[in-house]
């Protein structure tokens, strides 16, 4: 359910602030029959209060379920419920035999969803451990360095290796800056990958590294973002960097980030140029 997708990425953000915004917003959006987003927010205001202010600590995903999956259940009223863990922020880094599988995957993906309209069968069982975590990715499709798509997710439920098929039809066919990539583009298609470390919440610009760190700015239900790469291409400094994506990305004007939730996370980027 989409309400209870919001409600487990604002715990996600590890924001108290956040969290109950975006509690406020699902109610004032009168859905039919919702009691509560949060059953039992007092006790998660606690947790958010305990961990907030500590960036090692890292809030995922472990599996999402309602009622309505239970055989005893109806799928027309339902209760979600979110498995969530807790625990220390853990290094992460991919080989390059994982980005080449990764790349891989892509091109497959690629190839053949716009030849056939068909998703290619990926054997995860020869995949790593670390391709198998829920991690976030973006997808960059070029044509002679020519931006042709760019869709990503951060909060996946599901694991890299299935982000990285998605996102990349995805960049392929919903892109609405372009138009759907036809079958005669794909020999010039370039394929770039950025797999995403978890968000950080900063209260200054000034934290910020340009070429390290990309942006995501949020503010009620408008939200953008820009790939750490974003800022050195362009050569944009911290505040112009800030400034753009608000105003292009977030639509919340030039200005807008100044009073607007303010993240930061870092990508792994490779493409299949260099493997």
């Amino acid at each position: 359910m989409e309400n209870d997708r919001r409600t487990a990425e604002a715990l996600l953000s590890n924001d108290i602030d956040n969290f109950i915004a975006v509690l406020r917003e699902n109610q004032k959006k009168n859905i039919p029959e919702l009691y509560t987003s949060a059953c039992g927010a007092g006790d998660l205001f606690v947790l958010l209060y305990l961990t907030q202010n500590k960036k090692e600590y890292q809030y995922r995903i472990v599996d999402y379920k309602n009622s309505g999956d239970s055989p005893y259940g109806a799928k027309n009223r339902v209760v979600g419920y979110y498995a969530l863990s807790i625990a220390h922020k853990d290094s992460f880094d991919l080989s390059e035999a994982e980005k080449k599988q990764l790349i891989d995957i892509s091109r497959q993906t690629l190839d053949s969803f716009i030849k056939t309209s068909n998703v290619p069968k990926i054997n995860s069982v020869s995949l790593s451990e670390n391709l198998k975590k829920n991690i976030g990715a973006f997808v960059t499709l070029t044509i002679d360095g020519k931006l042709r798509g760019c869709i990503g997710r951060f909060m996946p439920q599901e694991p890299l290796w299935t982000i990285v098929q998605e996102m990349t039809i995805a960049a392929a066919t919903e892109d609405s800056r372009f138009p759907r990539v036809k079958a005669d583009e794909l020999n010039n298609i370039s394929i770039e990958i950025s797999v995403l470390t978890p968000l950080q919440k900063i209260s200054s610009v000034d934290e910020i590294e340009v070429g390290r760190d990309g942006i995501y700015i949020k503010k009620g239900i408008y939200s953008g973002t820009l790939l750490p790469q974003v800022a050195a291409e362009n050569k944009w400094n911290k505040k112009q960097f800030v400034e753009y994506c608000s105003q292009y990305k977030a639509g919340l004007g030039k200005d807008g980030w100044k009073n607007a939730q303010l993240y930061i996370y870092q990508a792994i980027i490779f493409d299949e140029k260099e493997l």
